[in-house]
């Protein structure tokens, strides 16, 4: 999935830099390296995106989500499956990716937060996303591509 391989961007506000690359630098402009290191200085915020929370979310109940994430935590290969591999990150279709380093950085944080809070008491409910996100897929859509 081509999100995974772009969330590599981290966050530090009272920073000009992420990992060395400049907050206001496109994902556009950001060499292959760059981008390996954004990832690697966010693994653990990137591996949240697939948690076991996450994934009991998708149960219509709360017991449900509860049984899911359960299993999920009890089975190595679902753990396993959340790993990111930041040697896979690519720059490959983000020609037109206008999403600066750092706006993207900060809709990660608001994404990180945001998952945290939920709990399987929200299962069967609709998740929205942060607002962030509309912002973020206007100015590269092709972050949210299943390919």
């Amino acid at each position: 999935m081509l999100l995974a391989s772009m969330l590599g961007c981290g966050s530090d506000k009272g920073s000009d830099t992420i990992a060395g690359v400049p907050r206001d630098s496109a994902l556009k402009d950001v060499s292959q390296s760059d981008l390996m290191a954004l990832c690697k200085a966010n693994e653990s915020k990137l591996e949240s995106l697939g948690s076991c929370v996450v994934m009991g979310l998708e149960e219509s109940t709360q017991s449900e989500c509860e049984s899911a994430m359960s299993s999920c935590e009890k089975d190595p290969a679902s753990k396993m499956s959340s790993d990111i591999d930041c040697s896979g990150a690519s720059t490959d279709g983000l020609t037109d990716c206008t999403v600066t380093v750092g706006e993207f950085s900060d809709c990660l944080d608001e994404l990180e937060r945001y998952l945290t809070a939920l709990t399987c008491k929200d299962a069967g409910k609709t998740i929205t996303p942060p607002t962030c996100f509309q912002t973020v897929s206007d100015k590269c859509a092709s972050l949210f591509d299943d390919d």
